[in-house]
């Protein structure tokens, strides 16, 4: 399995550089897909996990305009991932050549979280997701009970379903370029 999730990864990344050059984001059209499901009530707050994108990966930042998000990035501690209020610490190149919060912040643990936006490298219409291979991701979100929505380009989305572990999150919702998708669907319950 292993030797096909790093073929589906080459392949997937290749993908992903194409369409990061040639995709244009509508990003006011984003927030409003984003706000329609996840809008906190009026004068509330929701702890929303973002990242800092990896070279060509699909750009995650502009989620703070959304109305009511407040924003919390990960940081790389030795094998896991820990999140930290944006407003609270000042961004550093870290682990991975990505920019990640300083330690000098309180983590927030993910469970704290409302929501949190997963990269990747492919994903599938099950809630299936291909990250990078060390599965930082999967151990900070194990037993987290909000909605993980990986976000993506329309290109890195499989027609078929993704090898997936054990030890594997699976996703709830997909943001592209073009949609949003509840794969959970009537079964969620939150």
């Amino acid at each position: 399995m292993i030797d096909l999730k790093q073929d589906l990864r080459r392949r997937f990344m290749q993908r992903r550089s194409e369409s990061a050059q040639s995709t244009k984001l509508n990003i006011d059209l984003l927030i409003q897909r984003i706000q329609t499901v996840f809008s906190p009530k009026s004068g509330e707050s929701v702890n929303v996990g973002l990242y800092h994108e990896r070279g060509d990966e699909f750009p995650a930042t502009w989620l703070e305009a959304c109305r009511g998000f407040e924003a919390h990035y990960p940081r790389v501690e030795g094998d896991q991932l820990q999140f930290f209020a944006s407003t609270s610490v000042d961004h550093e190149v870290g682990s991975f050549n990505i920019l990640e919060p300083k330690a000098d912040g309180e983590p927030v643990p993910a469970n704290k979280m409302d929501l949190v936006f997963v990269p990747g490298v492919a994903f599938d219409l099950k809630g299936g997701r291909l990250g990078y291979g060390k599965g930082f991701y999967d151990r900070a979100l194990a037993g987290f009970t909000g909605p993980k929505i990986g976000i993506c380009f329309h290109s890195q989305v499989s027609d078929q379903a993704l090898p997936q572990e054990e030890t594997d999150e699976v996703l709830d919702y997909l943001l592209t370029e073009n949609y949003l998708v509840d794969i959970a669907g009537p079964k969620r319950s939150a």
